[in-house]
């Protein structure tokens, strides 16, 4: 929750401040598919055999973050043009990592 609450708004805004699209879009249309996303992602790993329950612990919280981040940057970089690409990647690392200092990492993310 926190995850998204601190990502999503600042990446929404930025993408549809400085980035072109390649069709019309909406706020919606672009934050929808972030949660079924990640959902299906985590499902796979934590569905894998090879990881038992011990583990799972450890892969959990982690793996969901990665399945976050990347649901995130594919929803809305992948309705832009290339050039976009470039400028969302930029914005976006910068945000995930922390050093945007507009939207500093919610304490529970370190």
């Amino acid at each position: 929750k926190d995850l998204a609450n601190w990502l999503i708004p600042p990446s929404l805004a930025f993408a549809l401040e400085h980035c072109h699209f390649l069709l019309p879009v909406t706020k919606v249309s672009l934050i929808r598919s972030v949660f079924p996303l990640t959902a299906t992602l985590v499902q796979d790993v934590l569905q894998d055999s090879s990881i038992t329950v011990k583990d799972s612990s450890k892969v959990g919280p982690i793996w969901t973050t990665a399945a976050f981040l990347f649901s995130l940057t594919w929803s809305l970089a992948g309705a832009i043009t290339s050039k976009s690409k470039n400028i969302f990647s930029e914005f976006f690392r910068r945000l995930a990592m922390g050093y945007n200092a507009d939207y500093p990492a919610p304490a529970s993310i370190g």
